[in-house]
């Protein structure tokens, strides 16, 4: 058998060491991008910032939506934050959130097509109660501004763990964290249109953030 030259011998060599190297699954270098695909995803760091972004979202549309609602839909409401407060059942605690988001959202929608009544509503807050309002409205658009910003995140974070089948716990939870931004993605006119155009209505200054990097209001 003829020899191998040395300099083929020796690509031969760092071509099986690498194989090997990948076959027994060393740690990947932080931040490098997976397969090739471009800049990594931080899976972590994208439901965390998802998950607070929707809990700012839906705080802001329950505490409005209790400011511009008629007397039975608050009563609703508030008898769905009683029952919450009372149950330790995790499934039952996630069914009444479920519900209370739900309802709180159909209430500014439907608050928004009776504009002038609910403008009335909320204009006779004073002080802190109407700052409370102010700050509520704000951090619902700063959500709504958040969202569309992290979807994109969300679509190529579902696509790496999809690529991974020992990831498939993750990838649930992932993906319930991705249908919470895509709702919220989905009432943006809501927040950055309907519920605004009350304020207006009632002639009550407000401002609000122009994307999702705002600072956070911190309500009453």
């Amino acid at each position: 058998m003829k020899k191998l030259p040395v300099a083929f011998a020796l690509i031969l060599a760092a071509s099986t060491i690498s194989t090997h190297v990948t076959a027994f699954g060393l740690p990947k270098i932080p931040g490098l991008p997976v397969g090739g695909s471009g800049t990594a995803v931080d899976v972590d760091g994208f439901m965390t910032k998802a998950s607070e972004t929707n809990k700012l979202f839906q705080d802001s549309a329950l505490t409005l939506a209790l400011a511009v609602s008629d007397k039975d839909k608050v009563a609703e409401l508030e008898s769905l934050q009683t029952a919450l407060a009372a149950t330790a059942d995790p499934k039952e605690k996630d069914a009444l959130v479920k519900q209370i988001s739900e309802k709180s959202t159909a209430a500014l929608n439907a608050a928004s097509e009776q504009q002038e009544a609910a403008a009335a509503r909320i204009s006779t807050a004073k002080d802190e109660q109407r700052d409370k309002y102010i700050k509520a409205a704000t951090n619902f658009a700063l959500g709504a501004l958040q969202a569309t910003e992290l979807a994109p995140a969300g679509q190529s974070a579902i696509a790496s763990l999809q690529s991974n089948p020992l990831q498939a716990t993750k990838l649930l939870g992932l993906k319930r964290t991705m249908s919470d931004v895509t709702g919220i993605v989905g009432n943006s006119t809501l927040a950055l249109t309907k519920v605004p155009g009350i304020f207006r209505a009632a002639k009550i200054p407000l401002t609000l953030p122009t994307s999702g990097k705002g600072t956070t209001s911190v309500a009453n």
